[in-house]
């Protein structure tokens, strides 16, 4: 928040801590500790550069990002996911209350056909497809 790493229940900042002799988070944890929070903390700043209103882990992360503009709301899913079946059967058994986004890292742009052809109903987006979407609509002239 801010520049600042708070954190989200307590609203107390932490400390960031010199890495010296520490050693790497092992491959699971990293990955679902940290990349998600790359992607999310990526969309969150492009997306409030053109002039969006964004808040990170609304709700102590009910979703991973929530967007206002023009009256309406929506959340947004980071996903992270190295098998793209495993996320597709993920999505399919969600059912959002509100209206949401599930956001894939470009990288995985070639998953998209598939994830959106399995998860009908659902909408998915690459990074760059949610970004271009929600500053048209935010920006629309």
């Amino acid at each position: 928040m801010h520049g600042r790493l708070v954190n989200v229940v307590t609203d107390q900042e932490l400390e960031g801590e010199t890495a010296g002799k520490r050693h790497m988070l092992k491959s699971a944890l990293w990955k679902y500790t940290l990349l998600p929070g790359l992607l999310e903390l990526q969309l969150a700043e492009k997306l409030t550069k053109h002039g969006l209103d964004v808040t990170l882990w609304p709700n102590v992360d009910r979703s991973d990002l929530r967007i206002k503009y023009g009256g309406m709301t929506l959340d947004i899913d980071a996903k992270v996911w190295v098998s793209p079946r495993a996320l597709g059967a993920y999505l399919e058994s969600m059912r959002p209350s509100t209206m949401r986004w599930f956001v894939i890292p470009d990288y995985q742009q070639a998953h998209i056909p598939w994830l959106r052809s399995e998860c009908q109903g659902s909408q998915i987006f690459t990074q760059s497809e949610c970004i271009k979407e929600l500053t048209t609509r935010a920006n629309p002239f």
